[in-house]
């Protein structure tokens, strides 16, 4: 299942929360064009545990999902951005892709309990469509 970690401050209320990870979810599904959806978690930092010159108005978002295509990983960091830049200045995007081989979730691989991730190759170079 694909999973989006993000870091923010803590300022954000639970309804903007939802709000926010609907459209981001939303957003996935249409780029990242896969049938199963983003699950979200949000981490809150206090202002007093920010140790850096940077903007304190940032967020840090980390996106663990298969292995996609440039130009969808394109759209996805543009329009993801764009969500989030509604709310704060900075945005910071990671993408990590795994093979739904790598992944185990309650005693079964990803690639065993999600027909279309089966049948994803991995290892190889994926072309820019």
């Amino acid at each position: 299942m694909p999973n989006l970690e993000i870091t923010l401050p803590k300022q954000m209320n639970s309804h903007e929360k939802q709000n926010m990870g609907s459209a981001l979810d939303t957003c996935f599904q249409s780029y990242a064009e896969l049938d199963i959806g983003l699950e979200i978690l949000f981490k809150e930092y206090g202002q007093e545990n920010i140790y850096s010159t940077a903007d304190k108005n940032s967020i840090h978002c980390h996106l663990f999902c298969p292995r996609l295509p440039r130009k969808r990983k394109q759209a996805l960091v543009k329009h993801m951005t764009e969500i989030v830049a509604q709310t704060y200045d900075h945005v910071i995007f990671h993408i990590s892709e795994h093979s739904y081989d790598n992944i185990g979730v309650n005693g079964q691989l990803l690639s065993d309990m999600v027909p279309n991730c089966a049948e994803r190759k991995f290892y190889y170079d994926l072309s820019d469509e």
